[in-house]
């Protein structure tokens, strides 16, 4: 049998990656996801995006109670023990780590209970000693009423602070 021409090749391959189309209803295989989506759209759209500094994180939380686990573990994970000097007074602070948790499918057609949920949190970060000096929130969600600030999905950001190397 004779070699087969390139576009024939082609062609080959093209029939195969189609076959799969037909296989129990699947039309395309896609490797997008939440996370991705929202990490994208935060780099072009978000001005304190940085790169070297910024994590995300994504959980398919429905239920509040999922949230606060996915938003608590988040932070147990990231926790930085805000440094003191011998006087015990805190340093300078400043912006450090920033944390972005994605829930695409958490509280999506309201930006509202959005926000208070994450008021509910600070709420709670409020009582743990120290940790309110050093973490600070705000939110991303599709239907704000600002719309430069209408992300994919509704995210968490979650701010900390560093000692400023400089007051030391």
């Amino acid at each position: 049998e004779e070699p087969k021409a390139v576009e024939d090749l082609d062609a080959e391959e093209e029939a195969f990656w189609n076959s799969f189309g037909k296989l129990g209803g699947i039309e395309e295989i896609s490797t997008v996801t939440p996370t991705s989506v929202a990490h994208k759209w935060v780099a072009a759209n978000e001005p304190s995006y940085d790169e070297a500094k910024s994590t995300f994180v994504s959980g398919d939380v429905r239920q509040v109670d999922e949230a606060y686990e996915l938003v608590f573990s988040t932070i147990a994970m990231q926790k930085n023990r805000m440094e003191k000097d011998v006087k015990g007074v805190s340093k300078d602070m400043v912006p450090g780590k920033r944390s972005y948790i994605v829930m695409p499918n958490f509280l999506t057609a309201s930006a509202t209970s959005f926000e208070r949920f994450a008021m509910e949190v600070r709420a709670i970060v409020d009582t743990i000693p120290g940790l309110s000096d050093e973490l600070s929130m705000s939110t991303l969600h599709p239907e704000t009423v600002e719309k430069e600030w209408r992300s994919p999905h509704p995210i968490l950001i979650l701010q900390w602070y560093d000692v400023d190397e400089k007051s030391k």
